[in-house]
């Protein structure tokens, strides 16, 4: 080998070595470093909820006022950019906290607490608090970034009515017992109890979810979000999605009414007089259905168990149609499709005229009418 390249390989050896090292020690220091500021971090934001530090909120109590109420008066909430927490309280007495939360309280978070300007009081019967942002808020080319979040916790009696308009945030309802009325822009509701004479919620840009809801009239509008409910006893509830799903557990009414635009609706239990749904894309499956029904889907399937076939209504243009009866129910049925599908349970006791994409007539002696209609799609009747 000549010297030249013998000497040229040497040097390339040393400074690959060289690299090595400083990449190895450049890499260990921030290692070290990493772990002694997230424990400093974590030890920062401790707090008594959350003693181990792990994923610590560091709070900071802004507003901390009472008020004597009594059971049936309302409360009114119009606030921005604030997460909202209804609590019950004891006794005829409501306190209103406004607390700073997050990762770290930063001047920058409190200087967007001033910004909102909070006002609380109480005034004509009727408890408020409520924002009134003073000026415009100057956002940096981070964005938000605030590193926490403003708070809102009211303590009221469980029987309240309570106004609600809240531009951007979250809502929690321990439980209440009077008259709802909520708008919220952005921002989820996560209720326990709900019960009064009257519940409307309006949603632009969020989820709900439920547990118990008693009323007598239920209205639940949402534009982009997601409903999930675990019961609904009304009068009458009417309910609205243009882009999100519907799930219900159980459903007692004597009207239901539901439109969706582009979502499924999933109802596990549903027993109501009259029963009204129209989906334009999705599908509709109900697993105990005791009522009349009329539901019709432009894109999609419905799927149906009757608990006691009282006949009812469907239509889909697009998709297939399942209907599951008991095999002793008694029905006049009108059914349409590309194909027609029955049990023998109900076609040993059928009378009438059988096709391949049109069947009229009685089961076991007829009864209410069961009219299904798949433009381009299947009909099933089959026995449960």
């Amino acid at each position: 080998m000549r010297p030249t390249l013998r000497i040229a390989g040497s040097a390339m050896a040393l400074l690959l070595l060289a690299v090595a090292a400083t990449l190895f020690f450049h890499r260990a220091e921030p290692a070290a470093y990493a772990a002694q500021h997230h424990t400093a971090r974590f030890a920062l934001h401790a707090d008594a909820r959350n003693p181990d530090g792990v994923r610590g909120q560091a709070e900071e109590k802004m507003i901390d006022e009472t008020f004597s109420v009594q059971p049936g008066e309302a409360l009114r909430v119009d606030v921005g950019h604030s997460d909202v927490h209804i609590e019950k309280s004891n006794g005829n007495e409501a306190r209103i906290r406004v607390v700073l939360e997050g990762e770290q309280i930063t001047d920058r978070l409190r200087d967007f607490y001033e910004y909102l300007n909070f006002e609380t009081g109480q005034a004509n019967g009727a408890l408020f608090v409520r924002t009134n942002p003073d000026g415009k808020w100057r956002w940096n080319r981070n964005g938000w970034r605030l590193r926490g979040g403003v708070h809102v916790y009211i303590s009221v009696p469980e029987v309240f009515d309570a106004d609600m308009d809240i531009a951007h945030g979250d809502v929690e309802i321990d439980a209440l017992k009077g008259d709802l009325k909520m708008d919220l822009a952005h921002g989820d509701i996560d209720a326990g109890s709900l019960s009064g004479a009257s519940l409307s919620i309006d949603i632009a840009h969020g989820d709900v979810q439920t547990g118990q809801v008693g009323s007598e009239r239920v209205r639940l509008a949402l534009q982009h979000g997601d409903l999930s409910a675990n019961s609904i006893d009304a009068q009458g509830v009417e309910m609205h999605t243009a882009h999100g799903d519907i799930e219900l557990n159980e459903v007692a009414a004597e009207t239901v009414r539901i439109r969706a635009a582009h979502g499924d609706i999933d109802l596990d239990r549903i027993a109501a007089g009259e029963i009204d749904v129209d989906v334009s894309h999705g599908d509709i499956h109900v697993r105990e259905m005791n009522g009349y029904p009329r539901m019709e889907v432009q894109h999609g399937d419905i799927s149906l168990y009757f608990v006691e076939a009282a006949g009812g209504k469907f239509s889909a243009a697009h998709g297939d149609i399942d209907l599951y009866a008991p095999a002793q129910a008694a029905l006049d049925v009108d059914l349409k499709a590309s194909d027609i599908a029955m049990a023998n349970a109900f076609r040993t006791r059928f009378e009438g005229v059988s096709k391949d994409k049109e069947v009229q007539g009685r089961v076991n002696g007829g009864g209410p009418e069961l009219h299904a209609r798949a433009s381009h799609g299947d009909v099933a009747l089959r026995a449960r």
